[in-house]
């Protein structure tokens, strides 16, 4: 009989277990059920809110690409237009110095043909002038020459004159 009523609160015992776990874990099933459509909503939500961003993402992407091109390009652009404009720059250095040399030129022919003009003589006649002249320095030359052998030849005949004319007068020897 022991046996029996031991047992009987065994399975009293077991009935109010399981019927005590059966409400527990009910309570837990509900709560975990809630708490899993809640996560699953959660879930559809941030999924929903990731492909919206990826896509954004993709588009910014997009559009930073062609940013890039586009800076990339206008940056060799620039690049060009800077070189051009140094060379441009130069150039027009070049040409202000070859404007600045070439007036200079200018108003120094200018004075030049001024003086030349001056003169009152035309090209003709300066060449005329310059053939005149360098004749007549050659006749000059010609002419010292001459006055020389004629002084050298006047000394020798003084000298010999002098000998019958002054016979005590000392006789001068030519320079060497």
């Amino acid at each position: 009989m022991l046996l029996r009523i031991c047992l009987i609160i065994a399975i009293i015992g077991g009935l109010a277990v399981g019927g005590l776990n059966f409400i527990k874990v009910k309570e837990k099933i509900t709560t975990l059920q809630a708490n899993w459509k809640m996560e699953s909503d959660a879930h559809k939500k941030f999924e929903n809110d990731y492909r919206v961003t990826k896509r954004n993402l993709d588009a910014t992407n997009i559009v930073l690409k062609q940013t890039i091109a586009t800076l990339e390009s206008t940056t060799t652009e620039r690049d060009t237009a800077q070189s051009a404009l140094a060379a441009m720059t130069k150039r027009a250095d070049k040409l202000t110095e070859d404007l600045t040399k070439t007036r200079q030129e200018r108003d120094d022919a200018q004075a030049n043909l001024a003086a030349y003009e001056a003169t009152g003589f035309k090209p003709p006649q300066i060449v005329s002038m310059g053939k005149q002249y360098n004749a007549l320095r050659d006749n000059l030359a010609a002419a010292e020459g001459e006055n020389k052998i004629i002084l050298q030849n006047n000394k020798k005949l003084s000298n010999r004159l002098a000998k019958y004319e002054q016979p005590d007068k000392p006789v001068l020897l030519p320079a060497q």
